[in-house]
C-alpha cells in the first residue's frame, strides 16, 4: 500500500509542475496584472522551483497511511478486548468494553496503577462475621497474637489466606450460634446486639412481597443491622425520629431518636441519643474506631484487664482482615440530655464552618463517659480473580498503590491475599502522626537501606570498601539542625542520630 501511494505522490507532484508551467504564461495578459510582464525571481528555472513546491505541499500524503494503519489496529484490538471471555463477567452477563480505541496503544505503557480498596479491589457487600464482648469471641475469628513480637521494620503476620481473610460463607445464625446459646445468660450480649439495631441511619423500605429492605447510606451500617435482626433484635419500623425494634422473644420497643451525631473523617465516629418511650430512659449508643472511643474522655478509666481482652480481639479480627468498629453506650439523665439538645439544636441553625465546629462541640459533650459492649469484624470480601490479576501487574514490572482507611494489621493482610505483597518482602511501616518523629523515622529507613545497598557492593567487589556513606546520604536529604539531632537521640537511640 506504502507503494501506491508513493506513486500517486510522484505522480500529483509532476502532474502538478507541468499544468502550473502550462499556466503561467497565459497569466501576463490578464487584466488584473495591468498588463506588466511577469517577472521571474527564482534563481532556479521556473518548473524546477515549482516542482519542489509541490514536493512539500503534497508530502503529508504519505504519513496518512501510518495513521489508517494505527486507527485499524486500534480498533481490531479494541475489538479484541471486547471479545476476550478472560475479561467477561458470567454473574453479571457483562462483558468488557472498549470505550476510546486510541488509548489501546498505551496500555503497554501503564507503569504506576493507582486503586482504592473497597468496591475495586473488594466487592463492597460486606456481612458481620465476628463479634466479642471482651469476655467471649463469637463468629469467625484467628487466634490472639499477643505473645506475637511486632516490630516497626517488619510485622510478623501469620494468616491462611484462603480460610481468614474470604471466610467461608455460613449462615450467620449458625456462625453465631454460641452468642444466641448466651443471651439468655449474658445481658451484655443482648445489649451489644440492640445498639447495632439502633445506631445508624438506615430507612426501612418494602420490597413486592412485603419484606423489609434496609437501606442504609453505607454497605457497613447495612450489614450490622441487618445482622442484628438476623441474631434476634430486629429494626421493625422507623417512622420519623421512632424505631421499632423487636426482640427474639416477640416483644416489641419503640425509641425515639433524639438527634444523631454523625460520623466524619475527623471524628471516626458516629453516635445516637434516644429516649425509650415505655420507660422514659435515655440512652447513647456510639460506634467508631477503637482509638478513638478509648481516647473519649472518661470518670473512671477502663479495667486494664478488660482493655488488653478487647485489643487482643480488635488485633485478630485485623489480621483476618476484617473491618473492625468499637461499640459502647452511655445511660443518660435527663439534665444532661436537656443541656446537650439545647446546644444540638443551636448548632444546626449556624451556618459554614461554625456548624460544623458547634455541632462536634455538641457531640463531645455528650460523647463521655462510654461504656464499652464490644467489637465488631465486617468482612469484605475480594473479588473473584483480584490476587491473580495484581500478580500479573507485579510480574509485568508495573508499581502498584492501594489506598485504604483500614488499620495498619488489616490492610497487611489484605496486601497479602490480594497478591499485593508477598512474605518474603520487608515491610517498611511509616506510622507515626508527628511530623517530627515520622521524619526521623524515614531517617532510620534511609540509614537501613544505605547500609544494606553498602553491604551489597561489598559483596559484589568481594572486599571492603567505601561504599556510600549513610551520614551522607542522610545530609543530602535532611538539614539536620541540633535540635532535631538530640530529639533524635531520644526517640531512636544515638546511634542513628
Amino acid at each position: 500500500m506504502m507503494g501506491y501511494l508513493l506513486v500517486l505522490y510522484i505522480i500529483m507532484v509532476v502532474l502538478s509542475d507541468v499544468l502550473l508551467c502550462t499556466w503561467i504564461p497565459s497569466t501576463t495578459t490578464l487584466w488584473y496584472f495591468q498588463g506588466l510582464d511577469a517577472v521571474n525571481s527564482y534563481k532556479l528555472p521556473g518548473w524546477l522551483a515549482y516542482l519542489f513546491t509541490f514536493l512539500g505541499t503534497f508530502a503529508s500524503i504519505v504519513p496518512i497511511n501510518m495513521y489508517v494503519c494505527l486507527e485499524i489496529v486500534n480498533f481490531v484490538q479494541g475489538r479484541y478486548i471486547n471479545w476476550d471471555l478472560n475479561m467477561y463477567d458470567p454473574q453479571t452477563d457483562t462483558p468488557a468494553k472498549c470505550r476510546t480505541g486510541s488509548l489501546v496503544a498505551e496500555i503497554g505503557q501503564i507503569t504506576h496503577v493507582f486503586s482504592d480498596k473497597t468496591g475495586t479491589l473488594t466487592n463492597n457487600e460486606m456481612r458481620l462475621v465476628s463479634l466479642s464482648t471482651g469476655e467471649s469471641t463469637y463468629g469467625f475469628s484467628a487466634p490472639s497474637l499477643k505473645n506475637e513480637e511486632v516490630t516497626d521494620d517488619e510485622v510478623q503476620v501469620q494468616v491462611d489466606r484462603n480460610e481468614q481473610i474470604n471466610p467461608p460463607r455460613i449462615p450467620v445464625k449458625e456462625m453465631f450460634r454460641d452468642l444466641l446459646e448466651d443471651c439468655t445468660k449474658n445481658p451484655k450480649v443482648d445489649l451489644l446486639l440492640t445498639a447495632l439495631a439502633i445506631c445508624h441511619t438506615v430507612v426501612i423500605d418494602f420490597d413486592l412481597d412485603g419484606k423489609i429492605q434496609y437501606n442504609a447510606e453505607g454497605p457497613d451500617e447495612e450489614a450490622l443491622v441487618t445482622a442484628a435482626a438476623e441474631l434476634g433484635v430486629r429494626l421493625t419500623a422507623t417512622d420519623g425520629s421512632k424505631y421499632t425494634i423487636e426482640t427474639r422473644d416477640g416483644t416489641s420497643t419503640e425509641v425515639e431518636v433524639l438527634g444523631v451525631n454523625k460520623f466524619s473523617s475527623d471524628r471516626k465516629r458516629m453516635s445516637v441519643v434516644v429516649r425509650n418511650t415505655s420507660t422514659e430512659e435515655y440512652f447513647l449508643f456510639i460506634k467508631g474506631a477503637d482509638n478513638v472511643i478509648y481516647e473519649l474522655p472518661r470518670d473512671q478509666p477502663i479495667a486494664p484487664d478488660a482493655q488488653e481482652r478487647l485489643d487482643d480481639d480488635l488485633q485478630a479480627f485485623s489480621l483476618c482482615g476484617l473491618r473492625t468498629l468499637l461499640i459502647g453506650f452511655r445511660k443518660l439523665n435527663e439534665k444532661d440530655v436537656n443541656c446537650w439538645m439545647d446546644s444540638f439544636e443551636k448548632a444546626t441553625k449556624e451556618i459554614g464552618n461554625q456548624r460544623s465546629i458547634a455541632l462536634d462541640a455538641a457531640a463531645s459533650f455528650i460523647e463521655r463517659n462510654i461504656e464499652i459492649l464490644g467489637v465488631t469484624g465486617i468482612e469484605d470480601a475480594l473479588q473473584e480473580g483480584v490476587p491473580e490479576a495484581i500478580k500479573m501487574i507485579r510480574d509485568g514490572g508495573i508499581k502498584l498503590w492501594v489506598l485504604t482507611g483500614d488499620k495498619i494489621q488489616t490492610a497487611i493482610n489484605i496486601a497479602l491475599s490480594a497478591q499485593i505483597m508477598d512474605s518474603t518482602m520487608t515491610r517498611i511501616l511509616l506510622d507515626e502522626h508527628d511530623p517530627d518523629l515520622l521524619k526521623f523515622q524515614v531517617k532510620r529507613i534511609l540509614v537501613g537501606l544505605a547500609e544494606v545497598q553498602q553491604d551489597l557492593l561489598e559483596d559484589e567487589e568481594g572486599e571492603n570498601t567505601q561504599g556510600i556513606d549513610p551520614e551522607h546520604l542522610l545530609g543530602q536529604t535532611y538539614h539536620t539542625r541540633e535540635e532535631d539531632v538530640q530529639l533524635l537521640k531520644k526517640v531512636v537511640g544515638p546511634e542513628l542520630a
